[in-house]
């Protein structure tokens, strides 16, 4: 656990060696289901210390740290990673992971295949070793695999953040999909009526398989979006017509599941 007699700052180089940790000791929480709640309650812990941290980072430190980040499928983790890059340009972020590449010697530091600890004069990308470790262990060439995964998560970041072709889509409007009373469509009602490539792809689009009407939409890309929402109306009884609208404005992060309620 951590207690509260723990009060020295946590630095993102140790935070990121924390995390390694406690990811290896249990599942983070899913949706519905916590069956770690210690592990869940300290990687939750330690991603809110490290928030507080990235406004204080140099371009450098912030590219690196996210690109490290990007190691841990999970949800808070990729939200800092995602925090880390948000103000990055394009050239500053090709321009770090050029010197990263150049200062380990095309990470050639990362041959030796050891479980270094990674301090403060070191790159925090260094955790990418660990997280090989498992597969590399009996390997002797090992940072060819390094190498390959550096490049992996830095060309998914530069598609994530600085790609504009592909989108999925810009602009989506959710409905009922046919649907009356107080339940919502299934799956198979809302690919019927969007008809399009998103709605059939389940890692972009989804509908809650216990409770029909909560539709789940993957954000493809960081930015701020405008959400719009009608309440429900009753015009022949009450003459409320479509109901209460509201806008709403919000900087959203790529890979992000936003939930809408439709019925």
């Amino acid at each position: 656990m951590v207690y509260n007699v723990n009060v020295a700052p946590i630095s993102p180089k140790i935070g990121i060696q924390l995390l390694d940790f406690l990811s290896k000791l249990g599942y983070y929480k899913t949706e519905g289901k916590d069956d770690f709640e210690c592990t869940t309650a300290m990687i939750d812990f330690i991603a809110e210390k490290l928030k507080s941290k990235i406004s204080t980072l140099s371009e450098f430190e912030k590219v690196d740290l996210g690109i490290a980040l990007m190691i841990f499928p999970i949800p808070p983790v990729l939200e800092l990673a995602n925090k880390c890059l948000e103000n990055v340009s394009k050239t500053d972020f090709k321009t770090t992971c050029h010197d990263l590449i150049i200062l380990t010697d095309y990470f050639e530091k990362y041959e030796n295949n050891e479980m270094e600890f990674i301090g403060e004069s070191k790159f925090a990308t260094g955790i990418i070793a660990r997280y090989l470790h498992p597969i590399t262990g009996d390997m002797k060439n090992t940072g060819k695999e390094f190498r390959k995964k550096f490049k992996e998560i830095t060309q998914q970041i530069s598609k994530d953040l600085y790609g504009t072709t592909n989108l999925p889509w810009t602009k989506i409007e959710m409905t009922t999909c046919g649907a009356t009373g107080a339940f919502g469509p299934s799956l198979e009602n809302c690919i019927s009526t969007y008809n399009s490539d998103w709605s059939t792809n389940k890692k972009l689009f989804d509908v809650d398989p216990n409770r029909k009407g909560i539709q789940k939409i993957r954000i493809p890309k960081n930015g701020n979006y405008e959400i719009k929402a009608w309440g429900a109306g009753n015009y022949q009884n009450t003459g409320s017509g479509n109901g209460f609208r509201i806008n709403y404005y919000e900087y959203i992060y790529f890979n992000f599941v936003t939930k809408f309620c439709c019925n």
